[in-house]
């Protein structure tokens, strides 16, 4: 479930299928694939595949009426993973492969995870920088689409901060059930968006994972 920031719109709860898998040259967790390439000293480097569900249609909010449809994609780009005893520091570069908002969006996160029996716990924190063009595409207001209540806003490129924590159980060696709690609060170039009704995000997952 993830409660987007948008006038009026339609939190949309949806079930997808997890798809994990890894060997010496590729990782899977679905909604990506990384290729494995050599690594720098302690520094694991990958090339990166990945969806992103972000956008909206205009029949998701009567705010949105009017408003061309903003479309999902496939991001591609690379990554740098170091895992230390401290914590896990990673970071990507990505560009949109669909050429729908030919925008970038830069990512550092770190996080770690602390056991206690069964129990996961994995707190992490993220900084996101995305250009404008990623926000113009996702954010903005063409003049075409502006009227009166909604005027025209060409993005600017901003950085957002994300916290979240991550609570997974092993029911059994080869079964383990997750719950994952996000929050995003968007910066000032997402924020001034006259789309924007909140300027934060928040989402929920809930899954079932049995490894074979």
């Amino acid at each position: 479930m993830e409660r987007k920031p948008y006038r009026d719109f339609k939190d949309k709860t949806r079930a997808i299928p997890i798809v994990a898998y890894e060997n010496r040259w590729i990782s899977v967790v679905a909604p990506g694939v990384d290729v494995k390439l050599p690594s720098a000293g302690p520094v694991l480097l990958r090339l990166r595949a990945r969806y992103a569900g972000d956008g909206y249609e205009a029949g998701d909010s009567p705010y949105l009426a009017g408003m061309d449809k903003r479309k999902g994609g496939i991001w591609l780009g690379g990554a740098a993973i170091w895992r230390t005893d401290i914590a896990n520091l990673s970071a990507e570069l990505l560009a949109d492969g669909s050429g729908n908002s030919k925008g970038t969006r830069f990512e550092v996160q770190v996080d770690r995870r602390f056991s206690a029996g069964s129990f996961g716990f994995t707190p992490r924190l993220a900084l996101q920088w995305v250009d404008r063009k990623y926000v113009d595409y996702y954010y903005g207001v063409k003049a075409a689409e502006a009227r009166s209540g909604r005027a025209a806003y060409a993005g600017q490129a901003t950085t957002s901060l994300e916290v979240g924590l991550r609570v997974d159980y092993a029911v059994a060696p080869k079964q383990t059930m997750f719950l994952d709690l996000g929050a995003t609060r968007f910066g000032s170039g997402i924020r001034n968006s006259p789309l924007l009704s909140r300027s934060s995000q928040t989402s929920v997952r809930a899954g079932y994972v049995y490894k074979f």
